[in-house]
């Protein structure tokens, strides 16, 4: 056991116990980078810097979009009750025209001047039915 212990190098033996020490360490740093939600690389970085900025403009589009959407609905309110008031007036002058004007007498009907042929009028000299 000595003669195998002697043929290993004293500095391979340090160098494993601090390989079998700083693998954990190393692999703790590196999920934690990966688990901490920061973003380390230039390009994530600006890719995330261009979706906030996104974010931003739709939140103020959203915004800008919202206040319209009010001011619309108050043109629209306006309208139909400027269009309620119009239908009212309308409703009096009607009412002031027919009652200004007499009404029309209807004409009564007129009887027709031919009436249909009855079935046996339909038919036809030797005795078929006339196709009508």
């Amino acid at each position: 056991m000595d003669l195998l212990l002697a043929a290993i190098p004293p500095w391979s033996f340090y160098a494993a116990l601090v390989t079998a020490l700083a693998a954990p360490i190393a692999t703790y740093l590196i999920s934690q980078r990966k688990i901490s939600g920061r973003v380390g690389t230039s390009e994530a970085a600006q890719l995330w810097d261009e979706s906030q900025s996104i974010r931003k403009a739709l939140r103020e589009e959203v915004s800008g979009l919202r206040q319209e959407v009010a001011e619309l609905r108050d043109k629209v309110d306006a309208a139909n009750a400027r269009e309620r008031d119009c239908l009212e007036r309308l409703a009096v002058v009607m009412a002031s025209v027919e009652a200004a004007v007499p009404p029309r007498p209807r004409p009564a009907p007129t009887p027709d001047p031919s009436p249909s042929p009855s079935p046996r009028q339909r038919r036809r000299n030797d005795g078929t039915p006339s196709q009508a």
